[in-house]
């Protein structure tokens, strides 16, 4: 559920055009996770250094309730008195409060570091197979002069 956006620093609208480096990552809006699949990240986490741009790594506000929901139904009493109500009122705000405020960030550190890790990865291989295709490549042979043949 967890999306990323992108918009350019003061320093970054006026140097990030499309054809800068960063200029393909300017602005993101609400890019999935899933669907880092190249060394977009990497790009950011560079721009974001060089002062070029600044980025957000968060669960959309409307999936909340869908989460509270799910482990409402783990967490919450099925008792119909007014006693069970208010506890489950407390545990429901329990859930959110540990949800937004604890759960979400350490779950962003990791997605950075998940995201980051794939990014060099790719990388890493799109380097190794250009190097393969230079290393596999036949020798030059020139015609020979002469002759012969």
């Amino acid at each position: 559920h967890a999306v990323v956006t992108t918009n350019p620093s003061l320093a970054g609208r006026d140097i990030l055009d499309p054809f800068h480096l960063f200029g393909s990552i300017k602005r993101l809006v609400n890019k999935p996770l899933k669907a880092f699949k190249d060394d977009c990240f990497l790009k950011i986490q560079a721009a974001t250094t060089a002062g070029f741009l600044e980025y957000s790594l968060q669960v959309p506000a409307e999936v909340v309730p869908e989460l509270v929901d799910e482990m409402d139904a783990m967490y919450c009493s099925e008792g119909v008195s007014i006693a069970t109500k208010l506890w489950n009122h407390q545990r429901r705000e329990a859930l959110h409060q540990a949800i937004t405020q604890l759960l979400f960030p350490l779950l962003r550190k990791e997605a950075e570091a998940s995201l980051l890790q794939d990014a060099q990865e790719w990388v890493s291989w799109q380097i190794g197979d250009r190097f393969w295709h230079r290393v596999a490549a036949a020798p030059w042979r020139t015609k020979a002069r002469g002759g012969g043949g």
